[in-house]
């Protein structure tokens, strides 16, 4: 039964159906065909304003969820409800969270791929790189910084070591490489 996945809407109706059959048996012989179709209509209207609304919500938040942990690649599609009450409420406020999730994960992404891409760069000996993406993550853009200033402080160093080294190979020993704050291997 599809109401069994939403347990409180399927409480309600069960309730519901549990009150009418009370009063049916009461009034069974004069009114028995119309409070079937009292219960059929009242069965009807619950699913379709809190069974189907609701089923749809959470479709699009497990969507949503399958997104942000990388089981799907799909970006979330928005479930937008129609009406005024709380459930229409509830998942406009949830739609907007997840659109600003969303919109933050993007830059997220943004800020690694254009760190892959400067690495790469590295790599290939070019230190005048800059990673310039920003996000809302302040964890990610500390590690953008601190990889930017890695790179700027090894691109010093490296420039005072070609610097020193091409005067050496004029003959020319007056100078000496600057060794700062250096330590490790560089020292």
């Amino acid at each position: 039964n599809g109401c069994q996945a939403f347990p409180i809407a399927y409480s309600i109706i069960k309730a519901h159906n549990k009150k009418i059959e009370d009063k049916s048996k009461h009034f069974k012989g004069l009114y028995g065909t119309e409070l079937t179709l009292v219960d059929d209509t009242v069965n009807i209207v619950i699913r379709m304003a809190v069974v189907l609304p609701l089923h749809k919500l959470t479709t699009s938040i497990f969507k949503f969820f399958d997104y942000i942990s990388h089981k799907s690649s799909n970006e979330m599609t928005v479930y937008k409800p129609s009406g005024k009450d709380e459930l229409v409420e509830i998942s406009e406020a949830i739609n907007e969270q997840m659109k600003k999730l969303q919109a933050g994960l993007r830059e997220d992404n943004n800020l690694i791929e254009e760190s892959l891409k400067v690495s790469e760069k590295v790599k290939k000996g070019y230190l005048d790189v800059a990673i310039t993406s920003s996000t809302n993550n302040p964890t990610l853009n500390s590690l953008k910084d601190n990889i930017n200033d890695t790179f700027a402080n090894l691109s010093a160093t490296m420039q005072n070591i070609l610097s020193v080294v091409e005067k050496y190979s004029a003959n020319d020993f007056r100078d000496s490489i600057d060794a700062g704050s250096l330590e490790g291997e560089l020292l």
